[in-house]
């Protein structure tokens, strides 16, 4: 089922999601999120979505990447589910960006990351798992855990400048 995406100034998006217990990942709620949060990021065209975005105080993203209009170059990762995601380590360089948010429509927030990113997680049979991406997926992944951590876009922008409105 496609969810609503909570919008911009709900008290959840400001809020930490608790962690989820292994044993909660085989139940049929988590089951069902899960689900549903995939159908409503393939409705929505993003490439993430956290669970607070759909309502859920869990720790749980939906991270992939896919080649767009928009981004032509960006790489082919098949979205994954990540339980606690964690950024473990993290480069010092660091890479300025424009990003988008379902929660925050039609606006895009220039947000400066650090380029490479290595993120453990759980996996949905309670498995733990280590990834390390740079680049655009890097820039996913700290998007979708800043959500966990009730951090937005916006609150990373450096300067009204680094707001604009989507065209």
């Amino acid at each position: 089922m496609v969810l609503r995406v909570v919008q911009l100034g709900e008290p959840i998006l400001k809020s930490s999601c608790r962690g989820i217990d292994p044993d909660e990942l085989a139940s049929d709620e988590v089951r069902r999120l899960v689900a549903d949060m995939f159908e409503t990021l393939a409705d929505s065209g993003g490439v993430g979505l956290a669970a607070p975005q759909v309502g859920s105080p869990l720790r749980l993203i939906l991270a992939g990447s896919h080649p767009s209009a928009h981004g032509p170059d960006r790489p082919d990762v098949p979205t994954a589910v990540l339980c606690n995601p964690r950024v473990v380590w993290a480069s010092t360089e660091t890479e300025a960006g424009w990003e988008g948010c379902l929660s925050i429509p039609g606006t895009l927030v220039r947000v400066v990351r650090p380029l490479c990113v290595r993120v453990e997680y759980l996996d949905l049979e309670g498995k733990a798992g280590s990834i390390e991406h740079s680049g655009f997926y890097a820039r996913v992944l700290q998007h979708e855990i800043d959500h966990l951590d009730g951090i937005l876009t916006i609150d990373r922008a450096q300067s009204a400048d680094d707001v604009v409105r989507r065209t």
